[in-house]
């Protein structure tokens, strides 16, 4: 049988182990939401890099900019999960922005 401070000592390292063994539980929480957020931007960063290169594509494809404008807009709905979209180029004689293009306008 043990002693009372044996029990005693035992029951502090057991403490000190439940006590460690949270705190890692919370630190292995905590990066996985880090993790989490990461993988959703690394997700969305993909997709915005798949719409530039298929508009890339598109651009090298046509010297046809309205030809241009079309697939780019295409692509913007098609990969960017989005139900509008505008293309518009800046009048720097007049200081304004010019709508080019457009798919599905209100």
């Amino acid at each position: 049988m043990r002693s009372p401070a044996e029990l005693e000592a035992i029951n502090r390292e057991l403490e000190t182990q439940i006590t460690e063994r949270k705190r890692i539980e919370a630190v292995l929480r905590e990066s996985t939401k880090e993790l989490r957020a990461l993988y959703e931007n690394l997700n969305k960063r993909n997709k915005d890099l798949e719409i530039l290169n298929a508009i890339n594509q598109a651009v090298h494809q046509s010297l046809n900019l309205q030809e241009v404008y079309r697939v780019a807009l295409d692509k913007v709905i098609e990969l960017g999960n989005v139900d509008m979209s505008y293309i518009y180029l800046v009048d720097e004689t007049k200081n304004e922005a010019v709508l080019q293009a457009h798919r599905n306008l209100p």
